[in-house]
């Protein structure tokens, strides 16, 4: 995933894993094949193009969002995600900064 120009690692957690897995399974039945390089959020309306990405994530997420009775901005899970993460002292402030993309602990 690329955050301001760089890249970052999304650790996923068990349920996350498992539905992207069941979501590859479904690529394959629809597109015959699974190629690294194909876009999770794809292009066209109906979505139908894995070799480009929507034009709009904010679109995206707002159906995601709809569909699974969820509330709040996309940017307002990262923020509980590494607050919480931060709180649980399970994960050390490099490993924080790297899934952040920050470069410092101020997040600067």
């Amino acid at each position: 995933m690329f955050v301001n120009g760089g890249s970052s690692t999304i650790p996923l957690n068990s349920l996350a894993l498992e539905v992207m897995k069941n979501y590859s399974a479904w690529y394959v039945k629809k597109f015959k094949e699974l190629k690294p390089e194909w876009f999770v959020f794809r292009a066209g309306k109906p979505p139908t193009d894995p070799t480009k990405p929507c034009t709009s994530f904010k679109t995206v997420w707002r159906k995601i969002r709809k569909a699974a009775g969820v509330q709040g901005r996309w940017h307002d899970n990262r923020n509980t995600f590494i607050t919480g993460l931060a709180e649980s002292a399970e994960a050390s402030d490099q490993t924080i900064m790297d899934i952040a993309d920050h470069v410092s602990k101020n997040g600067c």
